[in-house]
């Protein structure tokens, strides 16, 4: 059976990087959505050093 995965929308900053952050700790893997790449790279590489498995996607 796979581990759940939460999708997070708005996730580059603000309350969607704090919402992605805080159900980093109750789920495995995240699939990080925004429109600012560069930003939801940052956040995806944060999470990341958390052990999150995460799948950034831009647009």
């Amino acid at each position: 059976m796979s581990a759940p995965v939460a999708i997070v929308t708005g996730a580059a900053a603000g309350l969607g990087a704090a919402i992605a952050e805080r159900l980093a700790e109750d789920f495995g893997a995240l699939l990080l959505l925004d429109i600012e790449e560069t930003a939801l790279a940052d956040t995806a590489a944060r999470l990341e050093s958390l052990g999150v498995d995460r799948c950034p996607l831009g647009r």
